[in-house]
Protein backbone atom coordinates (compact mmCIF):
# COMPACT_ATOMS: atom_id res chain seq x y z
CA UNK A 1 0.00 0.00 0.00
CA UNK A 2 1.41 3.74 -1.06
CA UNK A 3 2.53 6.15 1.83
CA UNK A 4 0.11 8.92 0.90
CA UNK A 5 -0.88 11.85 3.67
CA UNK A 6 -3.72 10.51 5.47
CA UNK A 7 -4.19 13.54 7.65
CA UNK A 8 -4.54 15.84 4.81
CA UNK A 9 -7.12 13.73 2.67
CA UNK A 10 -9.67 12.87 5.77
CA UNK A 11 -9.11 16.03 8.03
CA UNK A 12 -9.22 19.08 5.58
CA UNK A 13 -11.35 21.22 4.20
CA UNK A 14 -12.19 19.91 1.29
CA UNK A 15 -14.71 17.65 0.24
CA UNK A 16 -15.47 14.09 -1.17
CA UNK A 17 -18.25 13.66 -4.10
CA UNK A 18 -19.24 10.19 -3.57
CA UNK A 19 -21.94 8.17 -5.46
CA UNK A 20 -24.93 10.55 -4.91
CA UNK A 21 -22.89 13.67 -6.17
CA UNK A 22 -22.36 15.06 -2.66
CA UNK A 23 -21.29 18.33 -2.17
CA UNK A 24 -20.80 21.05 0.98
CA UNK A 25 -19.25 24.61 -0.01
CA UNK A 26 -15.91 23.67 1.16
CA UNK A 27 -15.43 22.10 -2.15
CA UNK A 28 -14.60 25.85 -3.61
CA UNK A 29 -11.84 26.00 -0.91
CA UNK A 30 -8.18 26.08 -2.44
CA UNK A 31 -7.42 22.34 -3.79
CA UNK A 32 -4.39 20.82 -3.21
CA UNK A 33 -1.01 21.18 -5.71
CA UNK A 34 -0.62 25.23 -5.20
CA UNK A 35 2.13 26.95 -6.58
CA UNK A 36 4.85 27.98 -4.40
CA UNK A 37 4.93 31.91 -3.48
CA UNK A 38 7.52 34.62 -3.93
CA UNK A 39 8.33 37.79 -4.80
CA UNK A 40 8.82 40.45 -7.96
CA UNK A 41 7.92 39.44 -11.54
CA UNK A 42 8.17 35.66 -10.94
CA UNK A 43 5.75 36.11 -8.06
CA UNK A 44 3.24 38.40 -10.36
CA UNK A 45 3.13 35.61 -12.97
CA UNK A 46 2.84 33.14 -10.20
CA UNK A 47 -0.62 34.91 -9.24
CA UNK A 48 -1.63 35.09 -12.63
CA UNK A 49 -1.93 31.52 -12.90
CA UNK A 50 -2.83 31.23 -9.33
CA UNK A 51 -6.15 33.45 -10.37
CA UNK A 52 -6.54 31.47 -13.60
CA UNK A 53 -6.05 28.31 -12.32
CA UNK A 54 -8.82 29.11 -9.45
CA UNK A 55 -10.86 30.24 -12.32
CA UNK A 56 -11.27 27.02 -14.33
CA UNK A 57 -11.49 24.95 -11.02
CA UNK A 58 -14.36 26.85 -9.56
CA UNK A 59 -15.95 26.59 -13.23
CA UNK A 60 -15.31 22.79 -13.10
CA UNK A 61 -17.08 22.47 -9.95
CA UNK A 62 -20.19 24.40 -11.10
CA UNK A 63 -20.13 22.15 -13.62
CA UNK A 64 -19.75 19.47 -12.12
CA UNK A 65 -22.37 20.11 -9.60
CA UNK A 66 -25.11 20.97 -12.23
CA UNK A 67 -24.57 17.41 -14.38
CA UNK A 68 -22.59 19.12 -17.11
CA UNK A 69 -19.57 16.44 -16.87
CA UNK A 70 -18.40 17.74 -20.53
CA UNK A 71 -18.26 20.86 -19.20
CA UNK A 72 -16.07 20.16 -16.16
CA UNK A 73 -13.96 18.05 -17.65
CA UNK A 74 -13.22 20.88 -19.44
CA UNK A 75 -12.28 23.13 -17.25
CA UNK A 76 -10.54 20.75 -15.00
CA UNK A 77 -8.30 19.80 -18.15
CA UNK A 78 -7.27 23.53 -18.31
CA UNK A 79 -6.33 24.05 -14.31
CA UNK A 80 -4.40 20.11 -14.42
CA UNK A 81 -2.66 22.02 -17.51
CA UNK A 82 -1.85 25.33 -15.17
CA UNK A 83 -0.88 22.58 -12.24
CA UNK A 84 -0.23 19.64 -13.49
CA UNK A 85 0.37 18.07 -9.59
CA UNK A 86 -2.82 19.34 -8.45
CA UNK A 87 -4.50 16.37 -6.56
CA UNK A 88 -8.13 17.38 -6.29
CA UNK A 89 -8.10 19.40 -9.91
CA UNK A 90 -6.93 15.54 -10.89
CA UNK A 91 -9.59 14.00 -8.75
CA UNK A 92 -12.31 16.10 -10.86
CA UNK A 93 -10.85 15.18 -13.78
CA UNK A 94 -11.00 11.75 -13.70
CA UNK A 95 -14.73 11.40 -12.03
CA UNK A 96 -16.32 13.74 -14.83
CA UNK A 97 -14.53 11.60 -17.34
CA UNK A 98 -15.98 8.60 -15.32
CA UNK A 99 -19.29 10.20 -15.89
CA UNK A 100 -18.87 10.33 -19.24
CA UNK A 101 -17.68 6.76 -19.45
CA UNK A 102 -14.62 7.37 -20.28
CA UNK A 103 -12.89 5.47 -18.32
CA UNK A 104 -9.20 4.57 -19.68
CA UNK A 105 -8.07 8.64 -19.29
CA UNK A 106 -11.04 8.43 -15.83
CA UNK A 107 -8.44 5.93 -14.31
CA UNK A 108 -5.22 7.71 -15.58
CA UNK A 109 -6.39 10.68 -13.60
CA UNK A 110 -8.05 9.33 -10.83
CA UNK A 111 -4.22 7.27 -10.09
CA UNK A 112 -2.29 10.53 -10.57
CA UNK A 113 -4.72 12.59 -8.31
CA UNK A 114 -4.42 9.46 -5.51
CA UNK A 115 -0.34 9.92 -6.21
CA UNK A 116 -0.67 13.86 -6.00
CA UNK A 117 -2.34 13.14 -2.73
CA UNK A 118 -5.77 14.58 -3.28
CA UNK A 119 -8.22 15.50 -0.40
CA UNK A 120 -11.16 14.08 -2.77
CA UNK A 121 -12.42 10.74 -1.39
CA UNK A 122 -14.42 10.14 -4.21
CA UNK A 123 -11.11 9.42 -6.02
CA UNK A 124 -10.90 6.14 -4.42
CA UNK A 125 -14.31 5.48 -4.61
CA UNK A 126 -14.73 6.26 -8.63
CA UNK A 127 -11.56 4.21 -9.19
CA UNK A 128 -12.67 1.50 -7.70
CA UNK A 129 -16.22 1.84 -10.04
CA UNK A 130 -13.51 1.79 -13.30
CA UNK A 131 -12.02 -1.35 -12.37
CA UNK A 132 -15.21 -2.77 -11.75
CA UNK A 133 -16.57 -2.39 -14.68
CA UNK A 134 -13.24 -3.21 -16.26
CA UNK A 135 -14.40 -6.69 -14.30
CA UNK A 136 -11.20 -6.23 -12.07
CA UNK A 137 -12.44 -6.84 -8.67
CA UNK A 138 -9.94 -7.49 -6.86
CA UNK A 139 -8.51 -4.06 -7.83
CA UNK A 140 -12.09 -2.13 -6.87
CA UNK A 141 -11.84 -4.32 -3.28
CA UNK A 142 -8.04 -2.59 -2.66
CA UNK A 143 -9.70 1.02 -3.57
CA UNK A 144 -12.27 0.06 -0.88
CA UNK A 145 -9.45 -0.62 0.90
CA UNK A 146 -7.93 2.15 1.03
CA UNK A 147 -11.37 4.40 1.94
CA UNK A 148 -11.83 1.87 5.43
CA UNK A 149 -8.35 2.85 6.58
CA UNK A 150 -8.26 6.72 5.76
CA UNK A 151 -11.61 6.55 7.58
CA UNK A 152 -9.99 4.19 10.27
CA UNK A 153 -7.11 6.70 10.48
CA UNK A 154 -9.09 10.05 10.13
CA UNK A 155 -7.99 11.61 13.69
CA UNK A 156 -10.94 13.28 15.95
CA UNK A 157 -13.46 15.68 15.64
CA UNK A 158 -13.10 13.67 11.81
CA UNK A 159 -14.70 16.56 9.63
CA UNK A 160 -15.45 14.75 6.81
CA UNK A 161 -16.40 11.66 8.04
CA UNK A 162 -20.20 11.81 6.57
CA UNK A 163 -18.53 11.59 3.08
CA UNK A 164 -15.79 9.16 3.35
CA UNK A 165 -18.38 6.70 4.62
CA UNK A 166 -20.70 7.78 1.71
CA UNK A 167 -17.72 6.52 -0.65
CA UNK A 168 -17.38 3.23 1.40
CA UNK A 169 -21.28 2.72 1.18
CA UNK A 170 -21.31 3.81 -2.80
CA UNK A 171 -18.42 1.43 -3.64
CA UNK A 172 -19.33 -1.26 -1.27
CA UNK A 173 -22.72 -1.20 -2.68
CA UNK A 174 -21.44 -1.80 -6.62
CA UNK A 175 -18.50 -4.26 -5.69
CA UNK A 176 -21.95 -6.63 -3.93
CA UNK A 177 -23.84 -5.62 -6.96
CA UNK A 178 -21.15 -6.78 -9.40
CA UNK A 179 -20.43 -9.95 -7.82
CA UNK A 180 -24.23 -11.07 -7.85
CA UNK A 181 -24.56 -10.43 -11.12
CA UNK A 182 -21.31 -12.87 -11.70
CA UNK A 183 -21.59 -14.73 -9.43
CA UNK A 184 -22.90 -17.73 -12.29
CA UNK A 185 -19.62 -17.62 -13.90
CA UNK A 186 -16.06 -17.08 -12.14
CA UNK A 187 -13.74 -16.69 -14.56
CA UNK A 188 -9.88 -16.59 -13.13
CA UNK A 189 -7.88 -13.76 -14.14
CA UNK A 190 -5.50 -14.29 -16.99
CA UNK A 191 -1.83 -14.28 -15.82
CA UNK A 192 -0.61 -11.50 -17.76
CA UNK A 193 -3.31 -9.04 -16.84
CA UNK A 194 -2.17 -9.64 -13.65
CA UNK A 195 1.57 -8.77 -14.85
CA UNK A 196 0.07 -5.82 -16.47
CA UNK A 197 -1.42 -4.56 -12.77
CA UNK A 198 1.63 -5.47 -10.95
CA UNK A 199 3.86 -4.03 -13.15
CA UNK A 200 1.72 -0.28 -12.90
CA UNK A 201 0.92 -0.27 -9.07
CA UNK A 202 5.47 -0.38 -9.37
CA UNK A 203 5.46 1.91 -11.53
CA UNK A 204 3.03 4.11 -9.61
CA UNK A 205 5.32 3.55 -6.34
CA UNK A 206 8.20 4.26 -8.39
CA UNK A 207 10.19 1.01 -8.22
CA UNK A 208 11.45 1.32 -11.56
CA UNK A 209 13.43 -1.61 -11.33
CA UNK A 210 10.87 -4.32 -10.27
CA UNK A 211 8.75 -2.93 -12.71
CA UNK A 212 11.16 -3.25 -15.25
CA UNK A 213 11.99 -6.97 -14.60
CA UNK A 214 8.06 -7.46 -15.09
CA UNK A 215 7.93 -5.86 -17.91
CA UNK A 216 10.75 -7.43 -19.51
CA UNK A 217 8.61 -10.70 -18.67
CA UNK A 218 5.55 -9.30 -20.85
CA UNK A 219 7.69 -8.54 -24.01
CA UNK A 220 9.33 -12.06 -23.97
CA UNK A 221 5.88 -13.09 -24.11
CA UNK A 222 4.99 -10.50 -26.54
CA UNK A 223 7.18 -8.54 -28.76
CA UNK A 224 4.89 -6.60 -30.25
CA UNK A 225 3.53 -5.63 -27.01
CA UNK A 226 3.65 -1.26 -27.29
CA UNK A 227 2.25 -0.70 -24.30
CA UNK A 228 4.56 -2.91 -22.20
CA UNK A 229 7.61 -1.31 -24.09
CA UNK A 230 6.11 2.30 -23.78
CA UNK A 231 6.39 1.62 -20.03
CA UNK A 232 9.73 -0.09 -20.18
CA UNK A 233 11.07 2.89 -21.79
CA UNK A 234 9.29 5.09 -19.19
CA UNK A 235 10.88 3.18 -16.46
CA UNK A 236 14.57 3.26 -17.59
CA UNK A 237 14.23 6.90 -18.44
CA UNK A 238 13.23 7.30 -14.80
CA UNK A 239 16.29 5.82 -13.89
CA UNK A 240 18.14 8.16 -15.78
CA UNK A 241 19.07 5.46 -18.82
CA UNK A 242 18.00 8.18 -21.55
CA UNK A 243 19.77 5.54 -24.31
CA UNK A 244 18.28 2.88 -23.26
CA UNK A 245 14.58 4.96 -22.83
CA UNK A 246 14.82 6.38 -26.71
CA UNK A 247 15.36 2.89 -27.69
CA UNK A 248 12.19 1.39 -26.16
CA UNK A 249 9.93 4.59 -27.30
CA UNK A 250 11.29 4.06 -30.78
CA UNK A 251 10.37 0.52 -30.72
CA UNK A 252 7.13 1.24 -29.72
CA UNK A 253 6.28 3.61 -32.10
CA UNK A 254 8.22 1.25 -35.27
CA UNK A 255 4.76 -1.24 -34.06
CA UNK A 256 2.32 1.40 -33.50
CA UNK A 257 3.08 5.19 -34.85
CA UNK A 258 -0.05 6.31 -33.34
CA UNK A 259 0.84 4.95 -29.59
CA UNK A 260 -0.18 8.48 -27.50
CA UNK A 261 1.57 7.07 -24.72
CA UNK A 262 5.23 6.03 -26.43
CA UNK A 263 4.84 9.77 -28.02
CA UNK A 264 4.00 11.81 -24.76
CA UNK A 265 7.06 9.81 -22.95
CA UNK A 266 8.92 10.79 -26.34
CA UNK A 267 8.65 14.14 -26.40
CA UNK A 268 8.86 14.17 -22.07
CA UNK A 269 12.82 12.83 -22.39
CA UNK A 270 13.50 15.14 -25.52
CA UNK A 271 12.02 18.11 -23.31
CA UNK A 272 14.44 16.69 -20.19
CA UNK A 273 17.46 16.67 -22.62
CA UNK A 274 16.55 20.47 -24.20
CA UNK A 275 16.05 19.28 -27.12
CA UNK A 276 12.74 21.43 -27.52
CA UNK A 277 12.22 21.36 -31.54
CA UNK A 278 12.18 17.61 -31.01
CA UNK A 279 10.21 17.84 -28.21
CA UNK A 280 7.38 20.05 -29.85
CA UNK A 281 7.50 17.59 -32.46
CA UNK A 282 6.09 15.16 -30.07
CA UNK A 283 3.07 17.48 -29.17
CA UNK A 284 2.50 18.04 -32.99
CA UNK A 285 2.05 14.72 -33.35
CA UNK A 286 -0.29 14.24 -30.13
CA UNK A 287 -2.52 17.08 -31.44
CA UNK A 288 -2.68 15.21 -34.82
CA UNK A 289 -3.96 11.94 -33.14
CA UNK A 290 -6.03 13.41 -30.33
CA UNK A 291 -8.13 16.19 -32.43
CA UNK A 292 -10.37 16.59 -29.44
CA UNK A 293 -7.82 17.00 -26.84
CA UNK A 294 -6.35 14.01 -24.53
CA UNK A 295 -4.19 13.40 -21.66
CA UNK A 296 -1.05 12.79 -22.93
CA UNK A 297 -1.03 16.14 -25.18
CA UNK A 298 -1.63 17.61 -22.27
CA UNK A 299 0.79 16.32 -19.99
CA UNK A 300 3.35 16.49 -22.54
CA UNK A 301 2.63 20.70 -23.12
CA UNK A 302 2.78 21.43 -19.09
CA UNK A 303 6.12 19.74 -19.03
CA UNK A 304 6.95 21.57 -21.93
CA UNK A 305 6.02 24.68 -20.69
CA UNK A 306 7.64 24.26 -17.20
CA UNK A 307 10.84 23.96 -19.07
CA UNK A 308 10.72 26.72 -20.90
CA UNK A 309 9.81 28.75 -18.16
CA UNK A 310 12.47 27.18 -16.06
CA UNK A 311 14.32 28.45 -19.11
CA UNK A 312 13.72 31.99 -18.57
CA UNK A 313 13.63 32.09 -15.03
CA UNK A 314 16.99 30.66 -15.28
Amino acid sequence: MKSINRQLIVCGSAIAIGLGGILTQSAFAAPTGGLPSGTGTGAAQERDVEAEFSENYNNGIAAYVSGDYAKAAKAFKKATRLKRRSGDARAYLGMSQFALEDLKEAQKNLEKAIKYETTITGAWEKLGMVHLKNGESASAQAQLDELEEILATCSAPCTNEYEIQASIDALASAIEGAGAEQSFLILPEPPRDRLYRRAARLVNAEDYEDAIEVLEGLVAEDARDADAITYLGYSHRKLGAYDVAKGYYFAALAIDDNHAGANEYLGELYAELGEMDKAYAQLAKLDQICPFGCTQYDDLKSVIDEHEKSTVDG
